[in-house]
């Protein structure tokens, strides 16, 4: 499988990072990953900018 390496970098460098509340506003199909692209965590980041709901913002996940 994937390894998380945008995470393991921002803990290795001590840099700030918090998870998506994606498991309360998405449902996942059994096998489903949850990994993001960059293009999605932008999209869902200026969204939430935007609107400030969660629900319009993970709209972006497939």
């Amino acid at each position: 499988g994937r390894k998380p390496l945008t995470f393991g970098k921002a803990k290795r460098d001590n840099v700030k990072h918090q998870r998506f509340p994606i498991d309360r506003y998405v449902k996942f199909g059994s096998g489903s990953g949850k990994s993001l692209t960059i293009d999605q965590v932008y999209n869902i980041l200026m969204t939430l900018k935007h609107t400030e709901s969660w629900v319009e913002a993970f709209k972006y996940i497939p």
